[in-house]
């Protein structure tokens, strides 16, 4: 089985509320332990089984601005670790995929994954305290969205040239 699913978002931890990083948590961490827990006891009977999750080099790794995606990965991480100790009894394997920084190429900064980040980016400032805005600044806060805005509009000219090369 593999395991892959995930979002992104920037802010730092003073940002960033509540409910996002519970977002992050539900899809990031908690949809892969929803999946094993679904197969898992199919995997057990098959000889030799193999759970693969993909989770991310930024979770063993930490930037700043990015702790709702670092917490999230390296939730996986550590799942996956135990999960591999307390499945070698039954022949099943764990592995990890920890890809670089591969996200222009995936879903992960796709069109409408782009317009999810500048609404959660809004809902932050609008849920910022007014000494929290005034410290910052609204620039300190949208500055995320010009990396995504400028990712978004660079995938689709990549995905249309490898369709073009693969006569698709």
């Amino acid at each position: 089985m593999v395991n892959n699913a995930g979002i992104e978002l920037s802010g730092d931890i003073e940002l960033c509320t509540l409910s996002l990083y519970r977002k992050f948590q539900e899809i990031n961490l908690y949809g892969y332990i929803a999946v094993i827990k679904a197969f898992l006891p199919m995997i057990r009977k098959i000889e030799r089984g193999r759970i693969v999750n993909v989770s991310s080099i930024l979770g063993r790794q930490s930037w700043p601005g990015r702790s709702a995606y670092h917490i999230s990965k390296h939730g996986i991480e550590t799942m996956s670790d135990s999960l591999r100790l307390e499945m070698v009894k039954f022949g099943v394997g764990v592995s990890i995929i920890e890809p670089g920084n591969y996200g222009h190429a995936t879903s992960i900064a796709a069109e409408v994954a782009c317009e999810r980040i500048k609404q959660d980016v809004g809902k932050m400032w609008d849920e910022a305290t007014p000494e929290v805005r005034q410290f910052y600044g609204r620039d300190y806060f949208f500055r995320a969205l010009k990396g995504y805005t400028e990712c978004c509009s660079k995938i689709y000219p990549i995905l249309d040239t490898e369709k073009k090369l693969c006569n698709l």
